[in-house]
């Protein structure tokens, strides 16, 4: 009796999706998600432009007119697209299709304790910007979890490795 309880055990932990609490960071801890952030960062949970939150950086002074950002889109998945594979390749047209001289620099598949993913790293113009963007997409059931970084291109290694730590930071629930 004692075995299986130990086993049982063993597999609740084992099933524990819980990234480490990075010391000094905010937590926002939602029923189906969570994500860290830099208590500097601000952010917006109301559901802007589709997404379920935006995170803001500091401001780079009274100039700066787009502040890089970490943003999560939750899309109900058509069955056309319900896969991993088929999502990326959906979004890679995309990408060609609505960004002004994009390049994907990165496109890789890796594995962590929540599962299979998708890195996505692009380039690109929009309006006056020249911006780079590193996505981690995940399919969970009939959804896909899009979790992006946006930076000027001039500003991305600044904030690269804050970004990253803010996207390895997210899990699913």
């Amino acid at each position: 009796m004692k075995s299986v309880f130990a086993f049982v055990v063993i597999a609740l932990i084992g099933c524990n999706n819980a990234k480490p609490k990075i010391e000094g960071w905010v937590e926002l801890d939602k029923e189906i998600y969570n994500v860290q952030y830099p208590p500097a960062w601000e952010l917006r949970d109301q559901r802007q432009m589709n997404t379920e939150f935006i995170l803001l950086a500091p401001a780079d002074g009274d100039d700066d007119l787009f502040r890089e950002n970490i943003n999560l889109l939750i899309q109900q998945l058509p069955a056309e697209t319900n896969t991993l594979d088929k999502y990326i390749a959906r979004s890679e047209q995309d990408i060609k299709k609505m960004i002004d001289g994009s390049e994907i620099l990165v496109s890789e598949r890796k594995t962590d304790e929540n599962g299979e993913y998708h890195i996505l790293k692009y380039s690109g113009r929009q309006q006056i910007y020249n911006f780079v963007f590193e996505q981690q997409v995940r399919i969970m059931g009939d959804k896909a979890y899009c979790i992006t970084f946006a930076a000027e291109q001039q500003n991305y290694p600044k904030y690269k490795e804050t970004g990253e730590k803010i996207l390895n930071s997210f899990y699913i629930k």
